[in-house]
């Protein structure tokens, strides 16, 4: 291999790294209810920090430092003018957690666990919460 092949591949594994981190970029939040996440979690309202690797995403309340692991059902694709927010899908005081925009980002989605017939006739509201990206 000559020298310039190894700079061209040097080039290559470093934009490859880049292009990487760049996509896992860290949100930030703050919930004013509690909610829950896909695997039956409730999470208390607060200040929270959203990262992801792959379909994988971490939340963690800053004050309590609860933290929770969810894996997507689907990836959420939102164009780069859309602002981050988390949305959630609210019946009486029970809110689920159903989808994570990440604003130019891939996010991702979650199916709302089936709930009883009472719950299930009742209208669900849906609840955005802005979200911002934290800054590296």
């Amino acid at each position: 291999m000559n020298s310039m092949q190894a700079k061209l591949m040097t080039l290559a594994a470093t934009l490859a790294i880049a292009a990487a981190n760049a996509s896992a970029q860290t949100l930030k939040a703050t919930v004013p209810f509690s909610f829950e996440t896909s695997t039956g979690q409730v999470m208390q309202a607060g200040d929270y920090r959203i990262n992801h690797r792959e379909i994988t995403w971490i939340f963690t309340n800053y004050d309590s430092r609860q933290q929770t692991l969810t894996q997507a059902t689907a990836a959420a694709y939102s164009k780069p003018s859309e602002a981050p927010s988390l949305v959630f899908q609210c019946r009486a005081n029970h809110c689920v957690l159903t989808k994570v925009v990440a604003g130019g980002d891939v996010g991702a989605e979650w199916r709302v666990p089936e709930r009883s017939r009472s719950d299930a006739q009742e209208l669900a509201r849906i609840v955005v919460v802005p979200a911002s990206v934290v800054a590296r």
